[in-house]
Formats: structure tokens, C-alpha cells, sequence
């Protein structure tokens, strides 16, 4: 079902003369607050075998901040506002295109499509619409906007040039008000480079923060997964050592199954970790380390696969146990 009515619009909270206003809860981290990431498939490894997080987490909060900083000086509110517009033209059309099937009893297909199509927008409007209101008290302004003030003030400037440059050419003195004109869009240029200059500057420290504090997030989570990966080859480690070492090594067909998904858990780790910018297996090192010298039955059940016989086909019974064969034979 589509959502209808307007939506209400948070309290405004009070923002200090060029003080960064507080991160909102729509805002997305690019790299990290994707669906499916590595840095979410990283808390949740963390969640589940109850490891201390906190160490990423607070490197994350840092980064949080200083992203939102950086995406307000670098004009990124106003492509927000510009997608809010589209989004909230597209519901419009949408609603309508909905409404028309439903009077006309259109295929119930494709009249779900349309109000899946409606919800998505809801949850893009409703996310874009908390961060716009959130920057309804914030003064500062963007790169973007001062580069816009600084290109129209240097077009002032060279117009106010090309007016006199007749009067220059001949000799002859131009109007003392075009002069001013002159004298005070040169002034105007020269204030409006200064302050884009200034915020550039400011806007391009907040970048390379922020790169630093992207790698330090990583790292954190990288470390943080490390003792995910251990933990995993001491489980495996325990599962071999509850039965005999030695017959496991000799007939690794033997050892149990569980190994095998120790093993898959591992390898999604030690993916996870890779693509945070880990070496290349560190993930599966680690999971080895953890597995001590449980670690060759560990790959020869790898190599030998499931204990379980496999079925011959579906509805028939499994393949017969080897003393009924050997019975058949002799």
C-alpha cells in the first residue's frame, strides 16, 4: 500500500553562525553505509560471534561526522535538494499512473509494481527530506555556491572592463560613475576569490581527513575481523580435537562436516576483509593460525568433500552401505 498524507517534518534544531549541523540519520557514508558492503558484512561477523566492535565504531563515528562536514562544503546538500525535487515530481506521476489502474481494475501485476515503485520513492523522499530540513539553520555556504558567486562577480568585472575599454583606446576620460562601477567590481572579485579561496582550502583539509579516517576505519575493522577469523579455526580446532586426531589425518573422509562450513565461514571473512583493503588471505591465514595442528585435517576434508553418501536420484533410496556391496560381490 502506498503512504499518503504529508510528512512531518522534524523540529529544527538550533545551529550556531557557521557551525556544521549534526549528522543525520539519512545520510550515507559512500563505502560504508551501502546495503551489503564490507563494512556492514564486518559488523555483522563482529555481532554475531559477540566481539567488541567498539574500536571500528568509534573510528566510524569520526568518519561519519567528518564525511557530513565535507558533503555540506562541497555543495552536496544542493544536489540533495535537486534529487528531492526529481523524486518528489516522479511520486507525483506515479500516483497518478496508480490511481488510473486502479479505476480502470488494471492487471494486479503490474499494479503491485507501481506501488513497490511508490514506496521506493517514499523511502528516498523521506530520507533526502531529513537532510535538508536538518541544514534549514546552517549559514555556511558551499564551494559550489562561492565558485557560482566568484564566476558572476569575475563576468561583473570583465563587463565593466569592456565598457570602459573604448574610452581607454581613444584616450578619452569615461564616465566617473562607470569608474566606480569599475573600481567597485574589482573589489567585489577580489572578496569573492578570497572567501572561495578560503573555503576551498577548508573544504580540501576535510577531504584528506576524511580519506585518513576512511583507511583507519578499514584498519580498525580488518583488525577487528582478525579475531572473527581466529575464533572461526578454533572452532574447527575444537571439532577435531573431540574425536581422534590421528584417524582424522589418516582418513580425512572421516573428519566431520562441520569443518567444511568453518571453512566456507572463513573464506566470507577473509572476503570481507579483503575487500577493506586487507592483504590478499589474511583472513584464511588467521582461520589457519586459530586451527593449530587441526589444519591438515581441516584440507583433506576440503579434498575428500561431505561424508554424507549422495543420493542417485530423486525418490530413490541412497547408495547401499558398503557391507551390502560387499555382500553382492562375495
Amino acid at each position: 500500500m502506498t503512504t499518503k498524507g504529508k510528512r512531518e517534518a522534524p523540529e529544527a534544531v538550533p545551529v550556531a553562525a557557521g557551525e556544521i549541523p549534526p549528522v543525520p540519520d539519512g545520510f550515507v557514508v559512500c563505502g560504508f553505509d551501502r546495503a551489503g558492503d564490507a563494512w556492514q558484512g564486518g559488523v555483522r561477523e563482529l555481532k554475531a560471534a559477540g566481539l567488541d566492535d567498539s574500536g571500528p565504531r568509534k573510528v566510524y563515528a569520526l568518519l561519519r561526522r567528518l564525511a557530513w562536514e565535507q558533503h555540506l562544503r562541497g555543495g552536496g546538500i544542493e544536489n540533495d535538494r535537486a534529487r528531492l525535487r526529481t523524486f518528489e515530481q516522479a511520486r507525483v506521476r506515479a500516483e497518478a499512473r496508480l490511481t488510473r489502474m486502479r479505476d480502470t481494475h488494471g492487471d494486479p501485476g503490474r499494479i503491485a509494481e507501481a506501488e513497490g515503485e511508490i514506496e521506493g520513492l517514499d523511502r528516498n523522499i523521506g530520507r533526502l527530506s531529513g537532510m535538508v530540513e536538518s541544514v534549514s539553520g546552517w549559514t555556511g555556504k558551499s564551494t559550489a555556491v562561492l565558485r557560482t558567486r566568484l564566476e558572476a562577480a569575475r563576468a561583473r568585472l570583465e563587463m565593466q572592463k569592456g565598457r570602459l575599454e573604448p574610452y581607454h583606446r581613444a584616450h578619452l576620460p569615461a564616465p566617473e560613475e562607470w569608474e566606480r562601477d569599475l573600481f567597485e567590481a574589482e573589489r567585489a572579485s577580489a572578496a569573492a576569490e578570497a572567501e572561495f579561496v578560503e573555503a576551498r582550502a577548508v573544504f580540501d583539509r576535510i577531504g584528506k581527513e576524511a580519506q585518513e579516517l576512511r583507511a583507519r576505519a578499514s584498519g580498525a575493522m580488518v583488525t577487528a575481523l582478525r579475531n572473527v577469523g581466529r575464533g572461526i579455526g578454533e572452532k574447527a580446532k575444537a571439532v577435531v580435537e573431540a574425536g581422534d586426531l590421528d584417524f582424522q589425518i589418516a582418513f580425512p573422509h572421516r573428519a566431520p562436516d562441520e569443518l567444511i562450513a568453518l571453512y566456507h565461514h572463513a573464506e566470507r571473512v577473509n572476503g570481507i576483509m579483503g575487500r577493506l583493503g586487507a592483504v590478499p588471505g589474511m583472513g584464511l591465514a588467521v582461520f589457519e593460525e586459530g586451527c593449530g595442528p587441526a589444519v591438515g585435517v581441516v584440507r583433506g576434508k576440503l579434498g575428500t568433500g561431505p561424508s554424507v553418501p549422495p543420493m542417485r536420484e530423486a525418490g530413490q533410496h541412497p547408495t547401499a552401505p558398503p557391507t551390502a556391496i560387499l555382500g553382492e560381490v562375495f
